[in-house]
C-alpha cells in the first residue's frame, strides 16, 4: 500500500479535497510561519543590539503578554451588535 492510498483512507484529509479550504489552510500555515519568523528575528535583533539575555527575556515576555491581552478582545464582538461596534470603532478610530 502506498502513502497516497493510505492517505485516502484517512478521513482527516477529506477536507483537503476542497480547493478553497486547501488555499485557506496554506494561507494560515504561511501566516503562522511568518509570525514565528518575526518573533525569532525580533529576539535576535534585541540580543544583537543589547547583548543581554535579560533584555531579550523582557521583550519576549512583553510580546507574549500583549498577545494574551489582545486575544481576550476577540470575544467582545460576540456581545455587541454590528451597529454598536461600527459606531464605537468609528468614534475611537476616526476611520469613517
Amino acid at each position: 500500500m502506498t502513502f497516497l492510498q493510505s492517505a485516502k483512507r484517512l478521513a482527516v484529509f477529506d477536507s483537503l479535497h476542497n480547493r478553497d479550504f486547501r488555499w485557506f489552510w496554506l494561507a494560515r500555515l504561511a501566516h503562522s510561519a511568518s509570525m514565528e519568523m518575526g518573533s525569532v528575528a525580533q529576539g535576535w535583533l534585541v540580543y544583537q543590539l543589547s547583548g543581554s539575555a535579560l533584555t531579550l527575556g523582557w521583550v519576549s515576555s512583553a510580546r507574549s503578554i500583549a498577545r494574551l491581552l489582545l486575544s481576550l478582545y476577540g470575544c467582545v464582538p460576540d456581545f455587541h451588535t454590528r451597529r454598536t461596534r461600527t459606531a464605537r470603532d468609528c468614534t475611537v478610530g476616526q476611520h469613517c
